[in-house]
């Protein structure tokens, strides 16, 4: 008898040795793969980060190379390109200052200033390169002037007495500059009590400079125009605000010189500058309101008086000296510290008098109103290397 269909015989399963190994084996090997690609991936990740972290920290070496140069570099150069490299916790930025455009036309001349900021403790191996990220700025150098006709400037005028003494317009500074007069007054508003005046040195010589009429009030009158000073906002402490101010000009009286000179500093003394106060060795700017008695002064830089200048005994002014400024105000009352009558003649007595001009010294005594200018919309990180 045949066995029905459904009771076919089934073939023999036959066994299959070593198939869990293999299985085994399998699922290492790939879980191994994933193993090292979850690091791969790590590391990559990890390099990437580093190296960001190393190009943020590059420019921020480089922004602060620009900070730094803008802040010690307080003239232009003499010599370009002028290079120089600052050293921080986290880098070093090397900065270069060129010029792009010479002055032309009444426009300044401009800079270009590149840093490149370079770090090293972001590798994350030797065979990593350094970071380096390249900044660039466009600066102008703005300059501050100040009006200087003469050595020696009075709008009230100049009263000589005897021939001794020197007020010279040659210039001392060592790049110097056109000679000046060594003496300059209104029309009229010279005496001399000596023989000659060979004691102005300039051009003309052995003669004062006349500005014009003399028009004491009239700010716009023909001698004033010629001495461009912004008295008024000087006196108001808009322009030439002081570090150390005296007054002077009512009891008690209140503020002490300054003990160090050395950044020239601006002083102003409200009032007359009198003995003791007038015992000065010192540069700088200085600035008195009302009438100054310049007997023991030795000064490097600049002087602006308001009133009435007495120079005689032994003093000694390098730069220059612009006296009666006061004669530039139209209404005295504005300042009621003031002398409310326009100053008189200037005296130059006899003794061993000097008022010498420097430029070197009248622009030391103004470089710190000048400073480096940000071009604006000139910054760049793709400017192309040299």
């Amino acid at each position: 008898m045949k066995p029905s269909p459904d009771e076919a015989p089934r073939a023999r399963l036959q066994p299959r040795r070593g198939m869990a190994m293999v299985l085994v084996l399998i699922l290492i090997v790939v879980l191994s793969l994933g193993t090292m690609a979850v690091f791969v991936r790590s590391s990559s990740e990890l390099s990437t980060m580093s190296n960001l972290r190393a190009q943020a920290d590059a420019y921020t070496v480089a922004h602060a190379g620009i900070e730094r140069y803008l802040i010690v570099t307080t003239t232009t150069p003499a010599t370009l390109p002028n290079t120089s490299t600052y050293t921080f916790a986290n880098g070093t930025a090397v900065v270069t200052l060129d010029r792009v455009r010479v002055a032309v036309a009444g426009e300044s001349e401009m800079f270009v200033l590149r840093a490149v900021g370079t770090v090293t403790n972001r590798r994350t191996n030797a065979t990593v390169p350094t970071a380096s990220r390249t900044l660039t700025q466009i600066v102008q150098r703005q300059s501050t002037s100040i009006d200087v006709d003469a050595a020696f400037v009075a709008l009230s005028g100049v009263g000589k007495n005897g021939a001794s003494g020197q007020v010279s317009g040659i210039d001392q500074c060592s790049a110097a500059m056109p000679t000046l007069p060594g003496l300059a007054v209104p029309n009229g508003e010279y005496t001399s009590t000596g023989a000659n005046n060979n004691f102005i040195d300039g051009s003309p010589d052995n003669a004062p400079m006349y500005l014009g009429l003399p028009t004491p009030g009239i700010a716009l009158g023909p001698a004033n125009t010629q001495v461009r000073i912004p008295w008024e906002s000087i006196l108001e402490g808009s322009s030439l605000q002081p570090d150390f101010t005296l007054n002077r000009s009512a009891l008690p009286n209140t503020g002490v010189l300054p003990v160090n000179y050395g950044n020239w500093p601006v002083v102003r003394v409200t009032g007359d500058l009198r003995p003791p106060d007038n015992n000065i060795d010192g540069q700088g700017i200085l600035i008195v309101t009302g009438d100054a008695d310049f007997a023991n002064i030795a000064w490097k830089g600049i002087v602006l008086v308001g009133g009435e200048a007495t120079i005689n005994a032994s003093n000694e002014i390098y730069g220059s000296v612009i006296a009666g400024l006061n004669m530039k105000i139209p209404t005295l009352s504005r300042f009621p510290y003031l002398p409310q009558t326009y100053p008189g003649r200037a005296s130059v007595a006899n003794g061993a008098v000097k008022i010498q001009y420097n430029s070197c010294h009248v622009a030391s005594a103004l470089n710190r109103y000048s400073g480096w200018l940000r071009v604006a919309n000139t910054w760049t990180d793709n400017w192309p290397t040299p």
